[in-house]
């Protein structure tokens, strides 16, 4: 009994220098697993940190020292955080009952006083002129005090409240309440009276990180110890971590999250806080509660391995791009070979970093570019050229990245689109050769056209010495496959003999292949005959009817007839070569007029002779009077300024004016 009694009361003595003196505990059923050293997850987190003090060191559990900044304090400090103009460091002083403490930010100085209140999880408001932290004395309930002296503001919310973070605008709360043996998120506005807030996330949570632009919360997922990133604008989460993650915070930029990784020795690892990834080591020491700089160039964090000691680490900067532009929209057999491209906005504040470049077409592989720059550099500009000939046509993605020696940029991208030529098969006509019933209109058809690009234009051109390319009227969309053109041309300019005609194709980017088709020409044209029985019909007060008999045929066939005035001067042009008749407007009330018919070929031209006609007499006004003799109509007009007799015999009619004096 004694024996048993004396163990007893060791482990009492045991548990008392394990627990802070007059602060009970509980233990919850949770455990983690720290490189086989089993550690349970205490419901207090001053109870686990004691528990990390005096076991954790007291079994060994000291990383060697890599590239883990220097020491800024002399005793322990947790929950370190920069004020927004990135001059000071507020954090609870281990060493200091963990009381809020104040200090500079650039030396290892102890700092000032700002609370008498046992405190966690500081955070500054936006303006810097406030913190929010929790107070333990008070039951966990999460306070707000000035930024500037002892006094220990007011609680904001009820009682069990950790991990405060302020939204960007400085007016809402996010947090952690404990409740029924689970913590849960909250949100609330700073300045509404205490309360509690609405719930945001319905699960065991154990710490939070809010991202610099207020529309991301990485979270601690209580059940698995897993990060989760939850969309607060689109209400969704994904998981983005595959191991256990303590504690964490976003960079200023938002770009990455430094957390604590408890499969790996509780080092702090730096990842992209959007993605599915475990990411990279930046230090080689059990740490806790990472905070950076406003400017992202310093991280501070608590060092467990050396005494809760605060560290800051100067982070490299990784080399930022911007965007890449191209003076090429679209790719094709003109510039190819040589595809030109421009990178802007390039950053890095580092200095003496040789900056490499490279380039893939998958965002997997990358082959270095040949030139480098040195950093330090800003809104710099990188240009290269590729050659994408061998690339398959359609759209074509380059994707580009820097490294500064040490760690990749971000990818900057560009989609070109790479034409395909159009491609044409044969050219053939209907006729097998050239003469003069066809001349004027040879049938001619494309074949076996062929453009897989989506929306261009395909404009056609004829030639007959494959040099200078005339239009044709009619286009075509792409994509086509095996398609046909059909179009007529007029050959009776060409001399007699072998006509080639020459056909391509261009989308808007390039041409095509010629096809081309040679016919013998044997259409030699005479010089039309005039016509002849040319009438004036319908003769009214602003136009007349013509016809005539067309005496053009065989070899001196005209392509056309027009109409000329007594000077030779082209009335009305392109009137078909097979019309009989044509109506002249837009001439002038009692106006004589003289007009011929003439035949038109490339041989020349044959007129009638010579018609002469006056246009009807505009009257106004006047009394009409009308007698009728056995079938002859008699019309009398009379006017202020006349007499118009029209005389109506049969098919005859006869008219004549008399002006009064």
């Amino acid at each position: 009994m004694k024996k048993i009694l004396s163990i007893l009361l060791i482990f009492g003595l045991l548990l008392q220098s394990l627990f802070v003196t007059g602060t009970a505990y509980a233990v919850e059923e949770t455990t983690v697993d720290i490189d086989g050293l089993y550690m349970p997850q205490f419901e207090d987190p001053l109870f686990k940190e004691n528990f990390l003090n005096n076991i954790i060191k007291n079994n060994g559990f000291n990383l060697q020292a890599g590239d883990n900044g220097i020491p800024i304090t002399t005793h322990g400090a947790n929950y370190p955080t920069y004020s927004p103009d990135g001059n000071y460091i507020v954090y609870s002083n281990k060493d200091g009952s963990h009381y809020i403490y104040k200090k500079n930010s650039s030396d290892n100085s102890t700092g000032i006083q700002l609370g008498t209140k046992i405190s966690r999880a500081l955070v500054y408001t936006p303006d810097g002129n406030n913190l929010i932290y929790t107070n333990y004395n008070d039951g966990y309930a999460i306070y707000k005090k000035s930024a500037n002296d002892l006094a220990n503001g007011n609680g904001i919310t009820n009682y069990y409240g950790y991990y405060p973070q302020v939204s960007p605008d400085g007016n809402d709360l996010y947090f952690v309440i404990k409740g029924s043996n689970t913590y849960k998120v909250y949100k609330k506005a700073i300045n509404a009276p205490i309360n509690d807030g609405d719930l945001i996330i319905d699960k065991e949570v154990y710490w939070i990180s809010l991202s610099p632009d207020g529309n991301n919360l990485i979270y601690k997922d209580g059940a698995n110890n897993l990060l989760y990133n939850r969309d607060l604008v689109n209400n969704t989460t994904k998981l983005i971590t595959s191991v256990g993650g303590a504690t964490f915070t976003y960079s200023p930029d938002g770009k990455y999250l430094i957390y604590t990784n408890e499969s790996d020795g509780y080092k702090l690892y730096k990842k992209d806080p959007n993605t599915l990834s475990n990411g990279t080591a930046i230090n080689s020491v059990s740490s806790f509660y990472p905070a950076f700089s406003p400017d992202g160039k310093y991280l501070v964090y608590t060092n467990i391995s050396d005494g809760y000691k605060m560290y800051k680490i100067e982070m490299p900067f990784v080399t930022e791009l911007g965007s890449i532009t191209s003076t090429q929209t679209v790719i094709n057999s003109n510039n190819e070979n040589s595809v030109d491209f421009s990178i802007s906005g390039i950053k890095d504040t580092d200095s003496g970093n040789t900056i490499t470049y490279s380039y893939s077409f998958n965002n997997s592989t990358f082959t270095n570019l040949p030139v480098t720059n040195t950093s330090p550099i800003s809104n710099g500009t990188y240009n290269f050229n590729l050659d994408l000939s061998s690339r398959p046509s359609g759209d074509i993605t380059v994707y580009i990245r820097a490294n500064d020696g040490s760690e990749n940029s971000n990818v900057v991208s560009i989609t070109l689109v790479k034409n395909n030529t159009p491609i044409l098969d044969s050219l053939t006509s209907t006729q097998t050769d050239i003469n003069l019933d066809n001349v004027l209109s040879l049938d001619l058809k494309v074949n076996g056209i062929n453009d897989p690009d989506t929306s261009n234009t395909l404009s056609y051109s004829y030639s007959f010495d494959n040099i200078d390319f005339t239009d044709l009227t009619d286009t075509g969309i792409s994509p086509i496959s095996d398609g046909n053109y059909n179009f007529d041309l007029n050959l009776s300019g060409q001399d007699d003999g072998l006509v080639n005609i020459y056909v391509k194709t261009n989308d808007g980017y390039e041409n095509s292949n010629t096809v081309s088709l040679a016919l013998n020409k044997s259409a030699t044209l005479l010089v039309p005959t005039a016509p002849s029985a040319v009438n004036t019909n319908n003769i009214s007060l602003n136009g007349a009817t013509y016809s005539w008999t067309d005496n053009s045929e065989g070899d001196n066939r005209e392509y056309k007839h027009v109409i000329k005035d007594q000077d030779n001067n082209i009335i009305v042009d392109e009137i078909g070569a097979n019309a009989t008749n044509i109506i002249e407007s837009g001439l002038t009330p009692n106006t004589s007029y003289q007009r011929k018919i003439c035949a038109v070929n490339d041989a020349g031209e044959a007129c009638s002779i010579l018609i002469n006609f006056t246009t009807k007499i505009e009257v106004t006004g006047g009394k009409t009077t009308t007698f009728d003799f056995a079938g002859i109509v008699i019309n009398i007009v009379e006017t202020l300024e006349m007499f118009k007799v029209e005389f109506n015999i049969g098919e005859f009619k006869i008219n004549f004016s008399i002006e009064k004096i």
